[in-house]
This record gives structure tokens, sequence and C-alpha cells, in this order.
């Protein structure tokens, strides 16, 4: 609650006190006034959250990344370089588990983050990434999912993948499923316009 308080020199003792909690409970807070109006408790802040780049801090940057993602579209500060520490420090191998336990968060921002997240983190089964993801239930991320495809699968994965997209619900995803098979299967696109 403090953290929240009008006055500048109470927010930054609360980012202090903050600061020596080290179980995730703090990290909300820390990544809301790492965007504060006073540069001095931003400050603060942002060093508390430095200090949190560590693979055991992986999950709770994972369900905040709504939070985190937030920072990139605030403008008192550039936090670019921070946003993307905390992506680099999701998409190392040691983080996977955590990464890929974003895809069942309950929070649909946090699955759509950590789905992109996860298709460009280094040493991933992207093919097993986007088929997990046409398979959600959340429509932007099948409709995302359908886009990314025809980039980075390779043929007969992309072949699997636009026969399932073809039948899905949403109609943004069948486009995508036609326009693919269009550029990239034009032997068996005739049928499909048909």
């Amino acid at each position: 609650v403090a953290s929240f308080h009008g006055n500048g020199y109470v927010r930054e003792r609360a980012i202090t006190l903050l600061a020596e909690i080290r179980d995730g409970r703090e990290l909300p807070y820390l990544l809301i006034r790492a965007n504060d109006w006073v540069s001095q408790v931003r400050s603060a802040a942002q060093e508390a959250i430095q200090a949190r780049l560590i693979p055991e801090y992986a999950g709770h940057f994972v369900t905040n990344l709504p939070l985190v993602e937030r920072l990139l579209r605030s403008e008192r500060a550039d936090y670019g370089g921070l946003v993307q520490s905390i992506f680099v420090l999701l998409q190392k191998p040691e983080a996977r588990a955590v990464l890929h336990a974003g895809f069942t968060a309950a929070n649909r921002q946090v699955r759509r983050l950590s789905y992109r997240l996860a298709v460009t983190a280094p040493g991933e089964d992207v093919s097993l990434v986007l088929t997990r993801a046409l398979h959600e239930r959340d429509p932007i991320i099948r409709t995302w999912a359908a886009q990314q495809a025809a980039a980075v699968l390779d043929q007969e994965a992309l072949q699997s993948a636009v026969s399932m997209m073809a039948h899905d619900p949403s109609m943004p995803v069948r486009r995508m499923a036609l326009q693919i098979t269009v550029e990239h299967f034009p032997a068996i696109a005739h049928d499909m316009l048909l």
C-alpha cells in the first residue's frame, strides 16, 4: 500500500523495504514503481528488478508478464533494456519449463506473451510451440500462430498445420490456411479455393 502513497519519499522507502523481500510477492509492485514519476523511486525499483534477473525468479516474471510488457508502452523513461533483460532470462533453456507453464496461465495476456517469447527462444522447438498454440482456446493466439506458421515451419510441418487451420472455428485462421495453401501448396489450392 505504501508503494502507492502520494509522497515520493514514502514510495521510495517502500521500494527499499520491498527489495528485501525475495519470494516473488514484491515483484508486481517493483514493476509498477519502475515507471514512477519520481526518478529516485523509479531507479530504486529498477535496481531491485535487476537484482532479480536470475533463473529462480523466472516463474515470477512469467506471472507478471503483462506488467513487464506495460513498461514498453511507458514514456517516462526508456525501459527497453530492462524489458529485454527480462525476456532474455525467460528465453534461456533453464527457464523453458516455466515459460511453457505460462501457456496454461489463467491470464490470457500471460499466455499470449509466453507463446511469443517461446517462438523466438534459442533452441526452442518452434513447430511444437506453434502446434500447441493452434490448439489454444484463445482465437487471438490461434490467429497469431497461423500468421507465424508460414514464416517459420518447414514444408512438412506447415502442411500439417494448414490442414488443422483449415477446420478452425475462427475465420481469420481459416483465411490464413487458404492464403498459405495458395502461396506454398498451389497444387492443392484449387480444390480448397472452390
